[in-house]
């Protein structure tokens, strides 16, 4: 399935907001199929990253990892998913989610979903760098990493 939506921002607050959050569910949506996905971790993917081929029209690709992993390149947006779905998928291993019943894994889910939007969990950061829109991991004690300077990006 292709989703494809304008962003109704009316300031740069606001776009920065909506990219966050869109990142954080798509994160939060792929971290319980990563596993099944059999993808490595993002460091160890061979993953680069590179810029869309659109890059700078106003149109955006949100990837999933599997898309990444096999493309074998991603821009920033696409990067802080994997990542952010891998780090989700690792909370998940340690409350068992895998052998968990489905009324369970519901509520470890909401649970996961609490922790992003309270920053107890991985998730993401997006922010202005001059004139484009830049997004981040944000880890638990507040630091950032961003995996596009640590896969290739000028900086």
């Amino acid at each position: 399935m292709h989703v494809r939506t304008r962003i109704p921002a009316t300031s740069s607050g606001t776009l920065a907001w909506w990219v966050k959050c869109a990142l954080d569910g798509s994160a939060l949506g792929c971290a319980p199929m990563f596993r099944s996905w059999g993808l490595p971790p993002l460091y160890q993917s061979g993953v680069r990253f590179a810029y869309e081929n659109n890059h700078g029209s106003g149109d955006e690709e949100f990837a999933t990892p599997p898309d990444v992993f096999v493309r074998g390149l991603g821009d920033c947006d696409d990067l802080v998913v994997y990542r952010v779905a891998e780090l989700l998928a690792d909370e998940l291993d340690r409350a068992r989610f895998w052998s968990q019943t489905i009324e369970r894994q519901r509520k470890t889910l909401r649970q996961l979903a609490v922790g992003v939007a309270s920053g107890r969990l991985p998730s993401v950061v997006a922010d202005w760098a001059g004139e484009s829109l830049h997004v981040l991991v944000r880890m638990p004690d507040g630091t950032t990493e961003d995996p596009s300077i640590l896969l290739g990006a000028p900086h």
